[in-house]
């Protein structure tokens, strides 16, 4: 099973460069702003959408293909030049295939009995729906490993601008760094989980993995199947969504009044 061919992988690179001009925003020039911007396109939109695919692939589905998404790419730029790179939201790429299998299953040989017909469209909405929720999981899982070694740093030294004391004197940049690094690891991946799990249907337009979601787990609800919905990824996705819910409320800017003190003293 191979995950990327060379012309996708071409295109996923000119993506995540696209991505890292648009988090660096306005600091496209600052060398460390922008591995901090690649780390984070790296760890959210690559792992996101490749686990899609991966997912999609598992499944059987044919003609899987990463795809960047205009709409999402805009509304980044629009939302950084509006916030002046404070608060970015987008959606970059999605995952598209051929969908054929329904129709086998309304189609297939009239020997096949109604009932058999039923449990393989419900099948294909179960998987429909793990598909759809694969990459806002995936940043979920991101997400909490993030938040967990903000913890480990917190619980180790008792507070972030004590982290900080420590890295001056030990003259150690890469621990000074750190917990800035994790904050904006952490404020995209659970960006990406939020927005994704978000239903927006608005074909051609922009049609988020939360309304995919939706719709497939209300066609298991109608055949009394809704147990069978992807639930573990879907409190693996509200997880990450409700990281950022807690971003936006300011829970995490203890780790930025950690640097501003210091800047204060020095």
């Amino acid at each position: 099973m191979r995950l990327l061919r060379r012309a996708e992988a071409l295109e996923i690179t000119v993506l995540l460069i696209i991505t890292v001009l648009i988090l660096s925003y306005p600091d496209v020039h600052d060398p460390f702003i922008l591995i901090v911007s690649f780390l984070s396109a790296f760890t959210g939109v690559f792992f996101h959408e490749i686990f899609h695919k991966y997912f999609a692939l598992r499944r059987g589905r044919r003609g899987v293909r990463i795809m960047p998404s205009i709409p999402g790419i805009l509304l980044g730029i629009i939302t950084a030049l509006r916030s002046e790179g404070t608060l970015v939201l987008m959606q970059p790429a999605y995952v598209m295939w051929e969908e054929e299998y329904p129709f086998k299953v309304v189609f297939s040989k009239a020997e096949e009995k109604e009932e058999e017909k039923q449990k393989k469209l419900t099948e294909y909405l179960k998987q429909d729906a793990e598909i759809s929720l694969a990459g806002p999981a995936a940043n979920g899982v991101v997400s909490v490993f993030l938040l967990a070694s903000l913890l480990i740093i917190k619980l180790m030294y008792g507070s972030f601008y004590d982290f900080l004391v420590s890295a001056l004197v030990n003259e150690s940049d890469l621990q000074f760094l750190t917990p800035l690094v994790l904050y904006a690891l952490l404020s995209f991946n659970s960006m990406l989980s939020f927005i994704n799990l978000v239903p927006i249907p608005l074909p051609p337009i922009m049609v988020t993995d939360g309304a995919i979601f939706l719709v497939n787990a209300i066609e298991l609800h109608k055949r009394g199947r809704l147990k069978d919905a992807p639930w573990t990824l879907f409190l693996l996705s509200l997880i990450g969504a409700i990281l950022y819910i807690l971003f936006l409320l300011g829970t995490f800017e203890e780790v930025l009044q950690a640097y501003d003190v210091l800047l204060e003293e020095a």
